[in-house]
């Protein structure tokens, strides 16, 4: 019988025996494997080389969908990165200042903007973080945010500026504020101290609704 004509129930058989197959000869299959890429070495990389430049925004989109998963590798990653970037900003505060600067004029190129200060964006908020609301304790442990990120089309402007925290705003990155994924914002709940006042629930999105405007 064709595997065509095959059945639903006889298709799924052959699928499982095709898959217990795979298990039971892995090592075997890995090891073939690693001795070909061994032996033909420069012939691999060349294919796999191609392939890559073929599949550029395939691949691009993988990464970036693995880095925003759940998945032990990409938490460590995300963790050493998140480590690196805060070590690296101490040692060199000059030059991480001129790179913040840079970064926001380049996103923010052609469109209209506003000087805004840490101190009109705390009134703004009143003094909470408009990413898990809780209470900002000085100036000192906050950053300016662009609650719509200037990559996603948002502006420079006072309304679309709200302070959060530094390690919030690390964990949102440049997350648009309708795509942020369950799991980050579950790190924006337990991120604060236990001491700190919740804000008001619909403060957030109350900042996020007048930045939409």
């Amino acid at each position: 019988m064709k595997h065509r004509d095959a059945t639903p129930e006889e298709a799924a058989l052959r699928a499982q025996r095709q898959h217990d197959n795979y298990i039971k000869h892995r090592p075997q299959r890995i090891e073939k494997a690693t001795q070909y890429a061994v032996e033909h070495k420069d012939e691999v990389q060349k294919r796999n080389k191609e392939w890559s430049s073929a599949n550029r925004e395939h691949l691009r989109a993988y990464h970036r969908a693995y880095r925003m998963s759940d998945a032990p590798g990409a938490i460590r990653m995300r963790a050493m990165q998140a480590a690196y970037v805060v070590k690296w900003r101490k040692s060199h505060p000059e030059a991480a200042d001129k790179h913040r600067a840079r970064q926001a004029a380049r996103r923010a190129k052609g469109a209209h903007t506003e000087i805004v200060t840490m101190a009109q964006a705390l009134f703004d908020a009143l003094d909470m973080c408009h990413l898990c609301g809780h209470q900002i304790a000085s100036a000192s442990e906050a950053e300016l945010d662009h609650v719509v990120p200037l990559a996603c089309g948002g502006l420079h402007i006072r309304s679309n500026i709200a302070p959060a925290h530094a390690v919030c705003n690390r964990i949102k990155r440049g997350l648009h504020p309708d795509k942020i994924p369950p799991h980050i914002g579950e790190r924006f709940r337990k991120v604060a101290p236990d001491g700190l006042q919740r804000a008001d629930r619909g403060q957030s999105a109350a900042i996020s609704q007048r930045a939409v405007r």
